[in-house]
């Protein structure tokens, strides 16, 4: 089977939150051609002649060339004391001046360099990009160092994961975790895959809750002084190679902010078609590259419209003013000061012991029924974490275990965490504002976070904050519950985010509630539990 028409499978595949996509070529050389203007060459026969000034034995070498990473600046001519030897670089500080000429013996072609003879100006050499570097993925092993809750609230805890996961038919394996003020609980049920149980240290791809990291970085970053939430995107990329390479009438000239929340106007990542499908195959890819792939025109900004593709472009600023590559930030922002067991997707190597994912096989060009996404045809000519790695990036790509995650949550949205100031946090919690449509409800959309209101069994309701994700075969959900000062966090390698949830049939008690996925009533119960102690 070609890869072409793989590609053309590939056209059916559906990636819930994924993404794909930076940097730059490198800036240590000037020139991409390994010779001068095309008018000037320096001709590979010329030899100097003997009355050269250069030692008597000297010649230039007939095979020396100007190698490509040479610069050779404006005004620089080839010096008759020169020895061009064969290891020999003209570097951009070479001042031999306009007026030296070679002795009227000299043997040089008519064509020989002349003082006239400009090179490209160093002036145009773009800021640093940065390059996706493969390091190693990090230990996702079970925490050992927290109070326990009580034991009548782990049995709570592990009964409402349990009842929901044998409710519905579509599954393979989840984990869960709740943390509340240095009390962790986190349990697993169900496969990894077929031959090995799901445990509270496999690592799974958490899809958009990978959000919520990309908006404290923004948002600290902006406290730190390195951009403004009102500057455009144009502007703080504009020495961006990668962006700046990209079709610009498909961007919308839309804020920071307004890429936060999903308001800038800009369209899709296109993640299905042939050149999503190329793009994985390509060696050289970077993050940049993704965007190329955005599907249409832009709507007036201010509108609501989530796509991936915003977080992308929030990506390559954080990366282009942060200094450093988007998974060594969270590493030095986030994962390390708060030891998040954490990692990025496709910077880190696929995990060794990470889950299979699982869902409708057609919406992956698969044959129909239910399976391993892995084992459809398409991902046979790569691996497929790297390929999901790609499309998800700054959207979508941590790769973490739900005892992080709940962690994360509680450090990010409590007023006892750590993981940002209280300026940021409180930037966070006052963003909500616009309804996320897609994922029905009664959903408010912030600054890459959003609310959601739970009714609690005996009719009580709370918000909550956090992010779903789900696609690739994957659901993660985190929720933190300001009334409570608890967070919660569950993982299942299913797409158990598009199925509806079965706590509302049972006794109808949320059964005016449709929208309710598996990992709400899962929440809902550990919520209760911890409600009523």
């Amino acid at each position: 089977m070609s890869k072409y028409a793989v590609a053309l499978a590939f056209l059916l595949i559906i990636s819930g939150c994924g993404g794909s996509p930076d940097t730059a070529a490198p800036t240590t050389t000037v020139f991409l051609a390994p010779t001068q203007a095309p008018t000037t060459t320096v001709v590979p026969t010329t030899t100097v002649a003997a009355t050269t000034t250069a030692a008597p034995t000297t010649t230039a070498a007939p095979t020396t060339t100007v190698v490509p990473t040479t610069t050779v600046a404006p005004t620089t001519t080839a010096a008759p004391t020169t020895t061009a030897a064969p290891t020999t670089t003209v570097v951009p500080t070479t001042t031999v001046a306009p007026t030296t000429t070679a002795p009227t013996t000299t043997t040089a072609a008519p064509t020989t360099a002349a003082p006239t003879t400009t090179a490209a100006p160093t002036t145009t050499t773009a800021a640093p990009t940065y390059p996706i570097v493969k390091v190693s993925a990090p230990d996702f092993s079970a925490s050992t160092s927290y109070t326990p809750f009580p034991e009548s609230l782990q049995s709570a805890f592990l009964t409402a994961l349990s009842n929901e996961f044998e409710a519905f038919d579509q599954k393979m394996g989840w984990s869960a975790a709740a943390y509340q003020n240095g009390m962790l609980w986190s349990d697993a049920i169900g496969l990894a895959n077929e031959s090995t149980p799901m445990t509270t240290s496999t690592p799974m791809a958490i899809m958009s809750t990978s959000k919520t990291f990309l908006s404290a970085l923004i948002l600290s970053q902006v406290e730190g002084g390195l951009y403004a939430l009102d500057d455009l995107i144009s502007v703080l990329l504009a020495d961006h190679n990668g962006y700046q390479s990209v079709n610009k009438s498909l961007i919308p000239d839309a804020s920071v902010e307004q890429h936060l929340r999903m308001a800038s106007g800009v369209q899709e990542l296109s993640t299905t078609s042939v050149e999503a499908y190329l793009q994985s195959l390509d060696p050289n890819w970077k993050p940049s590259d993704a965007l190329t792939l955005v599907s249409g025109p832009p709507i007036p900004p201010g509108t609501h419209n989530y796509t991936a593709t915003s977080s992308f472009l929030l990506g390559l600023v954080a990366e282009h003013k942060g200094g450093a590559d988007l998974h060594t930030l969270y590493r030095t922002e986030f994962f390390e000061p708060l030891s998040l067991k954490a990692g990025l997707l496709p910077h880190i190597q696929t995990p060794t012991k990470m889950s299979s994912t699982y869902a409708d096989l057609t919406n992956y060009g698969g044959d129909p029924g239910w399976g391993n996404v892995q084992d459809v045809v398409f991902y046979r000519d790569l691996d497929y974490w790297e390929a999901e790695g790609r499309r998800n990036w700054s959207c979508c790509g941590v790769v973490s275990t739900p005892e992080s995650i709940a962690r994360w949550g509680y450090e990010l949205f409590s007023p006892n965490g750590s993981a940002v100031s209280a300026n940021v946090r409180q930037q966070l919690i006052d963003s909500f504002q616009d309804l996320t449509e897609k994922a029905g409800g009664p959903w408010l959309y912030g600054m890459h976070v959003a609310m959601k209101e739970q009714r609690l069994s005996d009719g009580t309701v709370i918000q909550t904050y956090g992010h779903p994700g789900g696609g690739s075969g994957a659901t993660s959900d985190l929720f933190y519950v300001p009334l409570l000062d608890l967070a919660i966090a569950l993982q299942a390698n299913t797409e158990d985010i598009f199925q509806r949830a079965t706590c509302a049939r049972r006794g109808g008690l949320y059964s005016d509630e449709p929208w309710l996925s598996p990992s709400d009533c899962v929440a809902r119960e550990i919520i209760d539990a911890v409600n009523d102690q």
